[in-house]
């Protein structure tokens, strides 16, 4: 079944309208992996759910810049083989076109997570009226800079919109629960034509402790969308 292990199968199955890949402590590893065989998937055009969300936890700051650059470089990658149309991409969607992405952090404080967007954001924070404009559309082509090549210009509006996408909780917090997620997304497949009528597959590599929390928050949705769990404890 490759590195990323049986109990995320289902989630490369067409028969569902979307899927959700949660990879937590040394579980990043395994949810890369089907991150990158989706995208592989894809680009050879075989048939997967049409909507993906890509959940990582991790406690501290130290195990996010672990895995940061290899997640910049495969959608800088995947972007630029057309995979995923960067065009769509808007400053506070948490969805990159079929692709949802969500970095929960459980453990860092308030200074450590901004010295930590600080580093890694290469954008200066300027006064401009596009800063009230909330959920603006970034344009399909930014002006590059002095120098600037495409790919540059890409790895930056991905790094941009990654970096809204952290968030300092767990899955397990009552203001960022995971219930909250698998409603959301359940809502997003039910407005959609290629999503309807069709199940959301969840799939877990972590702690069992956060296997627990998952397996309680499916049995909890209710109607709707069919919702089927798989998981492998590390």
């Amino acid at each position: 079944m490759g590195p990323y292990g049986w109990s995320f199968s289902s989630c490369f199955d067409p028969k569902f309208g979307g899927s959700i890949v949660i990879g937590a402590g040394t579980g990043l590893t395994a949810a890369e992996s089907v991150l990158r065989e989706t995208i592989h998937r894809r680009n050879l055009g075989i048939a997967t759910p049409g909507k993906v969300w890509f959940i990582w936890s991790c406690r501290e700051v130290d195990d996010l810049l672990w895995c940061w650059h290899n997640l910049v470089s495969l959608l800088v990658e995947t972007c630029l083989q057309k995979t995923i149309c960067i065009d769509v991409l808007c400053e506070n969607s948490n969805m990159l076109d079929w692709l949802g992405v969500s970095i929960y952090v459980t453990r860092a404080d308030a200074k450590i997570m901004n010295d930590f967007v600080a580093c890694l954001s290469e954008i200066k924070k300027v006064e401009s009226p596009r800063d009230s404009d909330k959920g603006k559309c970034i344009p399909s082509m930014l002006e590059l800079g002095q120098g600037e090549t495409p790919k540059e210009s890409v790895e930056k509006r991905i790094k941009k919109w990654l970096l809204t996408r952290i968030i300092q909780g767990g899955l397990a917090d009552k203001e960022v629960h995971v219930s909250r997620y698998l409603n959301g997304c359940r809502a997003v497949l039910d407005e959609t034509e290629s999503g309807k009528n069709k199940g959301l597959s969840v799939c877990y590599c972590g702690p069992s402790s956060l296997s627990v929390t998952i397996a309680e928050a499916v049995s909890l949705c209710k109607g709707g969308t069919k919702i089927e769990f798989s998981a492998d404890h590390q």
